[in-house]
């Protein structure tokens, strides 16, 4: 009743309550002094703050991840890649009949090339670790500084029975004639072949009867043992001992 007869007292009493009020609020804001860790004490490892739930600014952009390199499978990629092939498989045939005027046989081996006729580079593919294994060639590796990419099928070394790659390769040609592959490119997918008369095509793993094969016979020619030499008369009989019209045989003979 006092304060209410005096407003002097009122106002005091108000200005002193906001006072105290804005003292508490300044107060509450101070950060906590850190605690006092006695020397030598061990102290927990603070974890990394968990940033799941980071939000960021309006129109500030999210940091895109690390993306890890993948091999170009593009058909734009592979293409110069095979372009490349192509070139070394020119080279190289142009190499080895250049050493075979030389010193009159094929080489053994294509490092045998370099660096007199090809240099060193042009024996590897620009597409290496994707070749698939040749069988025939893993026993007569090229003793070379580093295995070449493309495989040599006129190789003057001992394949079987005493005979050179050369020689059973020209039993091939007799019959194919130039489509003979001299060079062959175990690709990922089908086989480069750089045939004997410089044609370059690619077939499946066995070339003899692919349709790319044919394609280079056709304008080719086949080679004269389909007319000369010896040859074997074959007559299919039927269950009655009889001799079948319309039969068709096939021969099949890598050598």
């Amino acid at each position: 009743m006092n304060a209410l007869r005096k407003p002097w007292l009122a106002g005091f009493a108000l200005a002193l309550f906001v006072t105290a009020l804005l003292w508490l609020i300044r107060t509450s804001e101070k950060p906590l002094p850190a605690p006092t860790v006695a020397a030598g004490t061990p102290t927990a490892l603070i974890p990394p703050p968990d940033e799941s739930g980071l939000k960021f600014a309006d129109g500030e952009p999210e940091p895109e991840p690390t993306k890890q390199p993948v091999a170009d499978t593009t058909p734009s990629f592979i293409e110069r890649q095979k372009e490349i092939d192509r070139q070394h498989l020119r080279a190289l045939h142009t190499a080895i009949f250049a050493y075979k005027k030389a010193h009159g046989h094929f080489p053994e081996y294509l490092s045998q090339l370099v660096p007199d006729f090809v240099e060193e580079g042009t024996l590897q593919s620009p597409r290496r670790g994707a070749e698939k294994p040749n069988g025939q060639l893993l026993n007569h590796p090229d003793p070379g500084n580093e295995k070449p990419s493309y495989a040599f099928e006129f190789s003057n070394v001992v394949f079987r029975d005493g005979r050179t790659f050369a020689e059973i390769k020209e039993v091939q040609r007799a019959e194919w004639g130039d489509a003979v592959p001299i060079l062959r490119r175990f690709g990922p997918d089908k086989v480069m072949n750089m045939s004997y008369g410089g044609d370059l095509y690619e077939t499946e793993l066995n070339w003899e009867w692919d349709p790319a094969t044919l394609d280079v016979v056709a304008a080719r020619g086949w080679g004269p043992g389909l007319t000369e030499g010896e040859f074997t008369t074959v007559q299919v009989l039927g269950a009655s001992g009889q001799p079948l019209t319309n039969a068709q045989v096939w021969t099949d003979g890598r050598n």
